[in-house]
């Protein structure tokens, strides 16, 4: 009796819970209920008046699965306005979407950051909620804290440059960063971003040197920005594609 209640026991939850669909980034890389992204944004990464953020619904059912989404406004400083592309696009500050993927099939969700010209820096936050149905069991939350810092390519009184060759570059090359600081006293890190603005790797700069090597066989193929920080301020970054 007591091995088939320390069955039932691992196989409740299973039982009792079944994932419809799997949140992932860009890369592929899946998100978990409650999961926070946090994302600094520097001048290089804005496109067009804007900045993006992209999701992959993907559904893990047999069947036809509507998908719910909820995007709520938790923090937009002036000079900032947002859009959710799901399917369409969409610009409520607080905003229902349903949208039907085909089985086996996933669909792009997309955080459009409309930057205004005279938007000078600050911190947006969003709360994107995303459930199948009306069943919220299965209820994937996240909480997205964008970071702009602009202008940041522009410090007197400081000499840096900064670029990568190849770019884009092979996963299987060694990218070859080049750049200039003018403190030598000072201390400088490169750091690597992926298009979420997860930190992928850092390494100090000898400022006495003038390049680094990077092995790109530690990146996916994909976007990313690498910078050059002092004491966690971006002094500059540029953007870097790993094909």
């Amino acid at each position: 009796m007591k091995k088939l209640f320390t069955l039932l026991l691992i196989c409740f939850p299973l039982l009792g819970y079944a994932q419809n669909f799997l949140i992932t980034d860009s890369l592929g890389n899946p998100y978990t209920n409650e999961q926070v992204i946090s994302v600094i944004v520097t001048e290089d990464m804005i496109e067009s008046g804007e900045y993006v953020i992209k999701f992959d619904v993907n559904n893990l059912t047999s069947g036809d699965l509507l998908v719910k989404t909820l995007r709520t406004n938790l923090q937009l400083p002036e000079g900032i306005s947002a859009e959710v592309c799901f399917g369409e696009c969409f610009e409520e500050d607080i905003l229902y979407i349903d949208w039907t993927i085909p089985a086996g099939r996933k669909e792009g969700y997309a955080l459009h950051i409309l930057v205004g010209d005279n938007f000078k820096g600050g911190v947006c936050q969003f709360k994107l909620d995303f459930w199948s149905e009306d069943d919220k069991s299965d209820m994937v939350a996240l909480t997205a804290n964008i970071e702009f810092t602009l202008g940041v390519n522009t410090y007197k009184n400081e000499k840096i440059s900064l670029s990568a060759s190849p770019n884009p570059a092979s996963a299987n090359s060694n990218i070859k960063v080049s750049y200039t600081l003018a403190d030598k006293n000072n201390n400088y890190q490169l750091v690597i971003r992926n298009i979420l603005g997860a930190t992928i790797m850092d390494m100090p700069l000898n400022p006495y040197e003038d390049n680094i090597s990077i092995n790109a066989s530690n990146l996916k193929s994909g976007v990313y920005f690498y910078a050059i920080e002092n004491n966690n301020h971006i002094l500059t970054a540029k953007k870097l594609i790993v094909r």
